[in-house]
């Protein structure tokens, strides 16, 4: 990608986990001071996957600086820096409170339905609807 705004309409599309910006002039100050910079932006509305990401590009950085350390006499840093998007203070409350009230209105429904099944068991209603023509798969749905 060649600019900020391909790169944030990827991300906000979920096209793009993680965007590693090289600034102007990389490799000529990596050349000269030994030092350059590189900034990861990460999509942490994820948080686990923003996370893993960046350790993963990390690592990737790390591995790069130690194979050329091996090869050349000069040795130079790159430094990280690194940016969460979308949740910077990765709280993942924003994934489970929803889930919680899911997972409680599936358990909820659940229990209605045993306690109508049971109900109905106990006042002998239940062999009136197993004589009746209907499917036991029907009659559980309805």
């Amino acid at each position: 990608m060649q600019s900020m705004e391909e790169m944030e309409e990827s991300m906000r599309k979920g096209k793009l986990d993680l965007a590693v910006v090289f600034p102007q002039k990389f490799q000529e100050s990596m050349v000269h001071s030994g030092k350059a910079a590189v900034q990861l932006l990460s999509n942490s509305s994820d948080p686990n996957r923003g996370s893993i990401s960046v350790t993963y590009a990390s690592a990737i950085i790390a591995g790069f600086q130690q194979e050329q350390a091996d090869l050349i006499q000069i040795p130079f840093r790159i430094e990280t820096e690194n940016r969460m998007i979308y949740n910077p203070l990765m709280k993942s409350s924003y994934m489970f409170v929803p889930g919680i009230m899911g997972l409680v209105l599936m358990i909820i429904c659940t229990i209605m339905t045993s306690v109508s099944i049971v109900r109905e068991k106990e006042r002998g209603t239940m062999e009136v609807l197993l004589a009746s023509p209907l499917k036991q798969g029907t009659m559980i749905f309805a």
